[in-house]
């Protein structure tokens, strides 16, 4: 870590970086705990609610008192709450097979059950990683049922789905209305090297802040030779109001969604979702807003994907096109030969199992999300032609995902709060071996059997199997070559991870990109930046770190990602727009950074900041969705 001559009369500044060091990786594990306990205490409060009316009925009866009028349906409706609310989820869990996921005579004939697949030849800028190793693919996998209707139609709803929301006709909902704002794009003049602007999220003045003073060049269409360079000077700031919230109009409860393309939403880094999720746990708006759910009732057609919480970008891409499309994940022969883990993964039903070019979609991103649909879209259309040629040489079968040619399936891609250009935390803190070594020791303990929750590593062998004792499973565990590998979220999540993602991905001209950024920091006299009081106590140490970096363009912050690098990548083409600028494909549309939101804010998850209400998050996301209707209509 870079240590710099200027003292910061900010206490946190004076202690070693070991102590920083050991506190983080202790809160990785608190975090990581928390989701195990979280069913046992909803569990154990439930069993003493009810012990609790039954203690309170024997008492009543005692000394040869009879139960009054009154007491008699306590206990019965509370008997009939408790049926009713064991109903409900149960039609909200997921359901598990037990069937045995067969796999084709072509697949046994590669071998692929415990042993050694050809080594890829990789060209030798390649990333040098340990000779392939002997895998044992798993092709019994539990079944995954996303949380939405059984037959999925992006024009229509099914008659279901048009009972549930006219029975909720008549209440009051907040709504924005898309027609009028197409309207008034009508009459907008786009904005091209616009200056970036600040919203200012609270009552308080607004500031301008470090890396929106930045007066940063688009850079030309081709990023092979002419990458920019970031400029830092100062422009002016306006504030830019939320929307207004109104009620529901007629349109949510009619048996169409408001628009054809669904909207599929991508978590980052350690998010837990639908029934991989402790239960009771909401990644997209925590206890603040129930985003999904809420969204769909008005109408709109969106979805939460569930991939890999601690997988590479790579791995996290290929589990996406399985949830969207179906079927057994296909990390990719050559990539699961180079790398040493197993070459498939779990089995996804799919949501659109008949995915074409006819069928587009929206992808959002939250975090590491963004890097992860960014990734999807380069190989559904261009392929990756390690894999091919690994085919072309060795035979067997080869993902369509790989095999490119599947363009015009994107509509649009929406990043929020993505370190397109890496993070500080990960570079000085999250990838170091300390870190990695609780992280994945973690994950072994939580592969053991029984356990329910999936953190998405089990290709890398991080799961006990039938007859394997803890013993012996822990000691195969630990020799998993994910110890020492390239191919995981932490360094992918570096400046160095993401410089790689960035040189093999660019702009699709058919595209729509745009980008929402936030900062919790501020400057202070000695030009570093501290993070906000309101700022997630998680990410105080982390935000703190990185507004001490060396490079002051990447000091402001989000308490992981700097605004600099959640804003573009930077060797891509970009134009600075306010929130209401007609949508322009093949360029990134950076909007004006909300000042006061940390990372966590974007889903909700800091509880104890008031300022971030779940008003004002539904206002951010309302918005968001009808941007995405609006680019349909283009």
């Amino acid at each position: 870590m870079h240590k710099i001559n200027k003292r910061n009369t900010f206490t946190l500044r004076k202690r070693p970086m070991g102590v920083s060091s050991i506190l983080i990786a202790s809160g990785l594990l608190m975090f990581a705990g928390h989701d195990g306990k979280a069913a046992e205490r909803s569990a154990s409060q439930d069993v003493g609610v009810v012990a609790k009316q039954q203690e309170l009925s024997l008492y009543q009866q005692k000394d040869g008192d009879e139960p009054t009028r009154h007491d008699a349906p306590t206990v019965v409706n509370h008997e009939r709450e408790t049926t009713e609310k064991a109903s409900v989820d149960h039609l909200h869990t997921y359901t598990r097979s037990s069937d045995t996921t067969t796999v084709s005579k072509e697949l046994d004939n590669e071998k692929i059950y415990g042993t050694v697949p050809p080594s890829p030849r990789v060209p030798k800028d390649q990333s040098n990683e340990a000779t392939p190793v002997k895998t044992e693919d798993s092709h019994t996998q539990l079944t995954q049922k996303p949380e939405l209707d059984s037959e999925f139609s992006a024009i229509e709803n099914d008659n279901k789905e048009a009972k549930e929301q006219t029975k909720h006709a008549q209440r009051p909902e907040s709504d924005f209305s898309v027609v009028e704002q197409q309207h008034k794009d009508k009459y907008i003049t786009r904005e091209v090297k616009q200056a970036p602007k600040v919203v200012e999220a609270s009552t308080e003045d607004v500031a301008p802040t470090d890396a929106d003073k930045r007066n940063k060049g688009v850079v030309p269409d081709s990023k092979i030779n002419t990458p920019s360079p970031r400029l830092t000077t100062h422009s002016e700031t306006q504030a830019t109001s939320a929307p207004t919230i109104t009620k529901l109009d007629k349109s949510a409860v009619e048996n169409k969604w408001k628009h054809k393309d669904p909207i599929i939403f991508v978590h980052g880094f350690s998010g837990l979702v639908g029934d991989n999720a402790p239960k009771g746990s909401n990644y997209w708006g925590g206890t603040k807003y129930k985003m999904i759910e809420e969204l769909r009732h008005a109408g709109y057609n969106v979805f939460e994907a569930s991939v890999s919480a601690f997988g590479s970008n790579w791995a996290r891409a290929a589990e996406l096109y399985a949830y969207i499309k179906g079927g057994i994940v296909d990390y990719g022969a050559a990539h699961a030969a180079k790398y040493g883990h197993q070459r498939y993964g779990k089995t996804y039903e799919g949501i659109l199992p008949n995915w074409h070019s006819d069928q587009k979609i929206h992808l959002v991103g939250h975090s590491m999300g963004g890097q992860t649909i960014r990734l999807l879209e380069q190989l559904l259309r261009n392929g990756d032609l390690e894999e091919m040629a690994y085919q072309k040489e060795y035979g067997g079968t080869i993902s369509e995902l790989f095999q490119g040619n599947q363009d015009n399936r994107i509509t649009s891609i929406t990043t929020i709060a993505t370190p397109h250009d890496g993070t500080v935390a990960s570079d000085d803190l999250g990838n170091t071996e300390i870190i990695k070594r609780l992280l994945y020791e973690y994950n072994v303990f939580a592969g053991r059997t029984g356990q329910t929750i999936d953190y998405g590593l089990k290709h890398w062998g991080l799961e006990q199997r039938e007859g394997e004792t803890y013993a012996e499973y822990a000691k195969r565990a630990s020799k998993s070559p994910l110890f020492t590998s390239q191919d995981t979220a932490l360094y992918d999540l570096t400046r160095e991870g993401a410089k790689k993602l960035n040189a093999r991905t660019d702009l699709n001209p058919n595209i729509y990109y745009k980008t929402y950024t936030g900062s919790a920091t501020y400057e202070t006299i000695f030009g570093t930046q501290i993070a906000h009081p309101y700022m997630n106590i998680a990410h105080v140490l982390t935000g703190d770190l990185i507004g001490m970096t060396e490079n002051p363009a990447w000091r402001e912050n989000d308490g992981l990602v700097s605004v600099i690098s959640s804003q573009h990548p930077e060797d891509e083409a970009f134009e600075f727009v306010d929130f209401t600028a007609p949508a322009v494909k093949g360029i990134w549309q950076v909007t004006p950074t909300l000042k006061g939101w940390d990372h966590t804010d974007f889903t909700g998850k800091d509880v104890l900041d008031w300022r971030r209400s779940g008003a004002e998050l539904q206002n951010f996301y309302h918005r968001l969705v009808e941007d995405l209707v609006r680019k349909e209509d283009v």
